[in-house]
């Protein structure tokens, strides 16, 4: 059943559910005929006891709204307030004019600082004042004029002669008056530049001073000024109420007036009578489907979005710029596209060991990008690429033990002398990876047992390359860390004749070691391990670093799984010709030198 109450032109469906058509149609009929009939009887019947309680209300608004308004001019006049407009507050103006003239007045202040500047830097000589001035240029003229007869004299007489010293007299008398005019005239010129620049600093301190003192009024007046809005609101509020209660009063009274309880009549209709249905609406298999579909959509986009925001590491280039203010040095590639990517001119063995792939497969793709990392490594110290070099990460796993490797291998593969240091005196692991024993080391050499490092370097098989490794775990690593001979220790091996010392570290949120060892090297090297470094935990590694006054610090995005980033840069895997790394080697020893 429809029913329009016509005052509103409100339309109201009015519906039972049974299980008999009959009876479903039967009770929506019978409760619209209810409703009609309830509406006829209670349309007037509060009518006497709603004016009466309107016409309190309306008294008790008066009495508010009067009291309010006083209120408000009362305030208004105490805070001499005459407009919160700011098109006509004088004050707000008077800001805006003070602070126009004090922005003019520190325009005139430059420009007076700079001819200031200029005139005190300049030669007398050379000031356009003294260039300009035609008595200047009568005095260049006579001693031109005398200089040129007493050389034309000298030709003939002799210096002893009385007519040339009379003439050399009167040609350094010429000299002393062009000098004595050009310094007068450069003295005045300075005077006039400093009294300009002192006029312009007291006007542009005046005008501070006043704009200070202006701004400080506007806003006590704005202070004040949103008390007066709320009294204000408050009073319209106040008389829109009261005008309401005022239009209901007289359609009431009118209303009075025009009833005739046996003439009573309602502005309710029946539309449409309920008829009784020729089918069930319930269930709907197609609407219940839709919903399902669009809420099962639903509730997968949000978990997806929930998902990403729960996610807190660094799945991208963007997201690690974002989190460190530190250069990114390079990207390396996750492992499992190289064998996937690299296959020109043979075939690549997916055994071959990921801590030495820039040996393995010198041409592949996660070479390539060693290879960016070395070029950004080698031009990251102005004056000459830096000597020490540190590799480290802010927590473990996160594969700085191959990083350091593969850096140390390519930069072998330029032709330099390179020895990688394992300073992880806790779990050491690079002696393992390069398949070197362990009985003698950095611990052995800092603890003192040994005095020349020299004797504990152990060849790779890689050329230009060899390793110290940790030797035995210590029970103090960070004391003998912050040791002279830790020092000692780089220095001694770049004396040998080595171009490169690479130190691998614990985790720097582990430990302290990184942080000493950072402070004693060229360049830090942070690895950051995609979709798995924490965000926070990056944060807090570049800050330790950051406040220990370690050295210049770079970020190198380890295991970034190129196919789903897309990055189309490391797609270009092509093998390169033998000359392209000879060319790079020498340009890295160019800019080297």
């Amino acid at each position: 059943t429809e029913i329009r109450p016509e005052s509103r032109t409100q339309l109201v469906h009015v519906s039972w559910t049974s299980s008999d058509p009959a009876l479903a149609r039967d009770v929506a009929n019978a409760l619209a005929a209810a409703y009609i009939a309830y509406n006829i009887e209670s349309q007037f019947a509060t009518t006497d006891q709603a004016q009466e309680f309107l016409l309190d209300q309306i008294a008790k608004l008066k009495r508010e709204t009067a009291t309010i308004e006083a209120e408000l001019q009362r305030y208004g006049e105490q805070k001499r307030i005459l407009s919160l407009d700011d098109s006509d507050n004088i004050t707000l103006a008077a800001v805006r004019d003070t602070a126009q003239r004090r922005t003019a007045a520190q325009a005139r202040l430059a420009e007076a600082e700079a001819t200031w500047r200029a005139v005190r830097q300049t030669e007398p000589a050379a000031l356009v004042d003294v260039l300009e001035s035609g008595l200047i240029a009568g005095l260049r003229r006579e001693y031109a004029a005398y200089e040129a007869l007493y050389s034309e004299k000298a030709r003939r007489f002799k210096d002893d002669w009385p007519g040339m010293q009379v003439l050399k007299s009167k040609l350094d008398q010429a000299r002393l008056r062009l000098d004595l005019e050009v310094e007068r005239i450069g003295e005045q010129v300075r005077a006039t530049a400093r009294t300009e620049r002192e006029t312009a600093i007291e006007e542009v301190q005046a005008l501070d001073r006043l704009l200070l003192t202006q701004e400080q009024a506007a806003q006590r007046l704005r202070r004040d000024g949103v008390e007066f809005a709320n009294l204000s609101s408050d009073v319209a509020q106040k008389r829109d109420t009261l005008d309401e209660l005022r239009q209901r009063q007289i359609e009431m009274a009118l209303a009075s007036q025009l009833t005739d309880l046996d003439s009573i009549s309602t502005n309710i209709r029946v539309v449409e009578k309920a008829r009784t249905p020729a089918a069930p609406f319930s269930p709907n298999p197609k609407r219940n489907l839709m919903i399902a579909l669009i809420l099962g959509l639903v509730a997968g986009v949000s978990f997806a979005f929930l998902l990403d925001y729960l996610d807190n590491t660094i799945t991208s280039v963007s997201q690690l710029a974002a989190t460190v203010p530190l250069p990114l040095l390079a990207v390396i590639p996750r492992h499992r596209n190289v064998a996937t990517n690299r296959k020109k001119g043979g075939t690549l063995s997916p055994a071959a060991e990921f801590d030495v792939i820039a040996h393995e497969d010198s041409r592949g793709m996660i070479s390539e990008a060693y290879r960016e990392l070395r070029t950004a490594m080698l031009l990251s110290n102005p004056g000459e690429p830096p000597r020490r070099l540190l590799v480290t990460s802010a927590l473990p796993e996160e594969g700085k033990t191959s990083m350091v490797i593969n850096l140390s291998i390519v930069l072998s593969q330029l032709g330099r002398r390179v020895v990688l240091v394992d300073t992880d005196l806790r779990r050491p692991r690079i002696h393992r990876a390069l398949h070197v024993e362990n009985r003698y080391g950095v611990s052995t050499f800092l603890s003192g047992l040994q005095q020349d490092v020299l004797r504990l370097t152990v060849p790779t098989g890689i050329d230009n390359l060899d390793v110290i490794p940790s030797g035995p775990i210590p029970p103090n690593p960070s004391e003998l860390l912050d040791s002279p001979r830790f020092v000692q220790l780089a220095d001694d091996l770049l004396a040998a004749g080595y171009d490169h010392v690479l130190f691998d570290s614990p985790p720097a949120l582990s430990v302290s070691d990184p942080a000493i060892i950072a402070s004693h090297v060229d360049v830090g090297i942070l690895v950051v391990r995609a979709a798995k470094t924490p965000r926070q935990s990056i944060r807090h590694a570049a800050d330790k670093f950051r406040h220990a006054g370690s050295a210049k610090m770079g970020v190198v995005l380890n295991d970034l799984d190129v196919d789903r980033q897309g990055a189309a840069y490391y797609r270009y895997h092509e093998r390169y010709d033998e000359g392209i790394d000879a060319g790079e080697a020498a340009s890295a020893g160019g800019s080297g030198a």
